[in-house]
This record gives structure tokens, C-alpha cells and sequence, in this order.
């Protein structure tokens, strides 16, 4: 891997809201896809911040970052791709587009919660 998929705000918002813990995130298995297959294309991990705003990592980052293979069996739970895309359907719509492909590896590149001029 040369380098990681996921926004870099990203990685360090995840390992922030899951205390260098990957086993306190949630697992997506991508398990139903009608996209095309990304190089990184694998599953997602998500966590959130103290305030329920999510943050969204594909799972070949974290083996890299983590320097293992994530077991999903491990993660505080794991939930379908189609299952999450139902419960947050609203939440997807509003912040991907299927013009682009997979809105999961989008969300990996989307930060939310920034304040402007992406200070934190």
C-alpha cells in the first residue's frame, strides 16, 4: 500500500474518538455492493466523537495504521453495509453521490464536524 485511502483529518479524528482502541468501533462489512471494486475496497470502520458526529475509515487503512488484521469479531459490533445505509439512509443521501461511486469509501473522505477554516 503506498499510501491510505482515508482523509488524514480522518485517521486522526478515528483514533481520537476510539482512544487508540480499534475495538471500540463499529464494523461495516461491505458484504452487498453494486459498485466497482476499489484497490482499497475492503470494509469500513466507523466511530464518533463525544458529540455523535461520525467519522468513517476503510478497514485496509486501519490494518496499515493498527499494523495488524482487524478481526470484525472484535469491534464493539458489526453491522451490514445495506443495514447501515437503511438505518442512516438520510445520512448517506445527504453527504455522497452515486454519480461518484461507493458512498462509503466518499464518507472515508468527507470530515464532519470541522469549524471554518478547518480549524479544530
Amino acid at each position: 500500500m503506498d499510501k491510505c485511502y482515508t482523509k488524514y483529518t480522518n485517521i486522526g479524528k478515528f483514533i481520537s474518538n476510539i482512544n487508540d482502541n480499534w475495538r471500540n468501533s463499529i464494523y461495516i462489512t461491505c458484504s452487498v455492493c453494486t459498485h466497482k471494486k476499489e484497490s482499497c475496497c475492503e470494509d469500513i470502520m466507523i466511530s464518533f466523537d463525544a458529540d455523535g458526529t461520525p467519522t468513517f475509515i476503510a478497514v485496509t487503512d486501519a490494518n496499515f495504521i493498527f499494523g495488524t488484521i482487524i478481526d470484525k469479531s472484535e469491534c464493539l459490533c458489526e453491522i451490514s453495509n445495506a443495514k447501515f445505509k437503511c438505518l442512516f439512509e438520510r445520512f448517506v443521501k445527504k453527504h455522497t453521490s452515486e454519480e461518484l461511486g461507493c458512498p462509503f469509501l466518499q464518507l472515508t473522505q468527507t470530515v464532519f464536524g470541522e469549524c471554518p477554516n478547518n480549524r479544530f
